[in-house]
């Protein structure tokens, strides 16, 4: 039952299985649809030569007056129903070999469930995990339904996650998963509410549960007002370096903001002991220097920003020492005759050699022409960098 009722995709079976009965679905549908159509056309054709045939039977039959609420939990109860039957012994394996009418129960399931609404699923939910004995699927029925609510309405999951301690508690860490995931998505549709939900609902929450919310905060300030992210680190996280250098990676930050940006995480550092605080300082000014620029770091940006006085000469080894980073891979090829030059009038040269050698060798593998030109120029050898 587990591999049967996936918890990353929308549907408690498998994307292959899912396709194939939707299209199966859509085809029965279409098919009922083209005969109704055809008997109302005769029926009107009788009627226009003197025959009085009874009405055409209507297009839907389904129930149109039933409470919302009493839908849903007719709909929980032969959810669960149907899961029971496969407890525990349901592979993705043999579901070829099911008969038609127990293909036709997963199709009817599945349709029943997805025409929810995120309030019927939010009672669905709540009617599951209060079901005594369902040890064995409970998990499963769960983490399907939580997911289709975090699809159809991001602000009602994570309500549910708070006010159910219930579902929280059987659900367990993917509750976490799935306030992170629901709060990503409230944060694209509206940051400002999700911000004030959190910091009035964070006493009653589990610290997981409000670092998970909080991350997905941090990260989308991040990309729209990266310097706003240090007041919100100081309200919400435990441990805001944490958060670092990751949180700033490829954020393409102006030299401005990195130049505003570092001072505020050298203070976030003052409290690490003296290697950690060595440490984070260095990865965090790479991550400014380098990480601008998904994959290869743009020159002008990247020395601009190194060149400034915000970092001291220990912050920024790994520009200079091989061992610390893999410098050629940040970099345009076409860049390479820049960054040594740069490198050589930045650095003294018993620090810049090793990373000009080294950069010589990477260019000389890929362009062994231009380098070689480049390197009798300015009278470089491998053993005279």
């Amino acid at each position: 039952m587990t591999r049967f009722l996936q918890s990353r995709v929308p549907t408690f079976v498998t994307v292959t299985i899912l396709a194939a009965a939707l299209s199966l679905t859509a085809k029965l549908q279409k098919d009922r649809k083209v005969l109704l159509a055809q008997k109302e056309s005769l029926v009107e054709k009788a009627r226009t030569q003197g025959f009085t045939p009874g009405d055409p039977i209507p297009l839907s039959t389904r129930r149109t007056d039933e409470d919302p609420l009493k839908k849903a939990e007719r709909i929980t109860a032969n959810f669960i129903a149907y899961a029971l039957r496969f407890k525990g012994d349901f592979a993705e394996s043999e579901i070829n070999k099911l008969d038609q009418a127990t293909r036709d129960g997963l199709i009817t399931q599945m349709d029943e469930v997805m025409a929810l609404n995120h309030h019927q699923i939010a009672h669905l939910l709540a009617i599951i995990a209060a079901t005594p004995d369902l040890n064995g699927i409970r998990g499963d029925l769960l983490r399907f339904a939580i997911n289709r609510l975090n699809d159809l309405n991001p602000f009602t999951a994570l309500n549910l996650l708070k006010d159910n301690s219930l579902l929280t508690e059987h659900l367990g860490s993917y509750a976490a998963h799935i306030a992170r995931s629901a709060s990503a998505s409230w944060c694209l549709q509206n940051p400002d509410q999700a911000l004030a939900w959190l910091r009035q609902s964070r006493h009653d929450l589990p610290d997981d549960f409000v670092k998970s919310v909080a991350s997905s905060l941090l990260h989308h300030q991040a990309t729209q007002d990266p310097l706003g992210v240090f007041p919100l680190l100081h309200e919400f996280a435990q441990n805001p370096t944490d958060y670092f250098p990751y949180i700033f990676r490829e954020r393409n930050l102006t030299i401005d903001e990195c130049q505003q940006a570092f001072p505020e995480i050298r203070k976030l550092a003052e409290d690490l002991d003296p290697e950690k605080r060595q440490e984070f300082l260095r990865e965090s000014a790479r991550a400014l220097v380098l990480g601008q620029i998904a994959h290869q770091a743009d020159f002008e940006t990247a020395t601009a920003i190194a060149s400034s006085s915000i970092f001291t000469p220990d912050e920024l080894e790994f520009l200079w020492n091989p061992g610390k980073a893999d410098l050629e891979y940040k970099i345009r090829l076409e860049d390479t005759p820049r960054w040594i030059t740069w490198l050589q009038s930045t650095f003294p040269p018993e620090q810049s050699n090793l990373r000009v050698r080294d950069l010589i060798e990477r260019w000389t593998k890929r362009d062994p022409a231009a380098a070689q030109a480049f390197a009798r120029e300015h009278g470089l050898t491998p053993d005279n960098p």
